[in-house]
């Protein structure tokens, strides 16, 4: 009756996984290995709630996953895109990898993070969101405008580093934490829906010269952090283009 299994640094390849693991197991994990691909494996436990595959040169995603996955993280990897994944999954971790595409997300997840990764707008935002998301991090990625649609469900989105210009006019409505230091914007000026407050505004080193401080004064944001933003007097070619 093992529920959690951990080979953890080790130098197991595709040739070293299973062709079916022990049906009793609920988490594996595979981090720090050699493993470029999961298609030894056929038949994954019916239970498994937890599949981390951090730090190996995967070029592909696991197949014939569980549908109520919990957690599935393949962060440190060689992925290029992500799509089929399970429709029962709340959270996925794949940052620091190398993807390009994104598919149609899973309708219940709850907690996506693909910072440090190569996609563009059109990519991650081709299909809708989940209206479940709650968390959403896209540091470090090649986003030129972030939807006016997001769903009202996300609390902490963080665009850090980005190319980003403008920020969308409609906040979801239950955001709460903002974090877009690092890009290009060149103003704050949402619609705020009835009642909504933030509780934290990051967006230092952008090209900002208005005192965003105002905000928080009228009650709509807690604390603003836009130290170090660029005076477009002296740093206009790095703002305009």
């Amino acid at each position: 009756n093992v529920r959690e299994v951990c080979f953890y640094g080790n130098c197991i390849d595709k040739y070293g996984l299973p062709d079916q693991w022990p049906q009793t197991l609920k988490i594996i994990n595979l981090e720090r290995n050699d493993i470029t691909t999961t298609n030894e494996t056929l038949v994954w436990p019916n239970q498994l709630e937890v599949l981390s595959l951090d730090d190996n040169p995967l070029h592909e995603q696991p197949k014939n996953l569980p549908k109520n996955l919990d957690l599935l993280s393949m962060s440190y990897t060689k992925l290029k895109t992500l799509s089929n994944l399970p429709k029962g999954l709340k959270k996925l971790r794949a940052y620091y990898s190398q993807l390009l595409t994104v598919g149609p997300l899973p309708p219940s997840l709850e907690y996506l993070n693909l910072g440090y990764n190569q996609l563009k707008t059109s990519s991650i935002f081709r299909y809708p969101l989940p209206k479940t998301l709650t968390f959403l991090n896209l540091d470090y990625n090649n986003l030129t405008q972030i939807p006016e649609n997001l769903p009202d469900s996300i609390q902490t989105l963080s665009v850090v580093g980005n190319k980003l210009i403008a920020l969308p006019k409609h906040l979801p409505a239950n955001l709460r934490i903002l974090i877009a230091n690092k890009n290009r914007i060149r103003e704050f000026t949402p619609v705020w829906k009835p009642n909504q407050r933030l509780f934290q505004l990051h967006i230092r080193e952008n090209c900002i010269t208005e005192n965003l401080i105002i905000l928080r004064e009228n009650d709509q944001i807690d604390d603003v952090f836009q130290a170090s933003n660029w005076n477009q007097d002296i740093h206009a070619r790095h703002c305009l283009f």
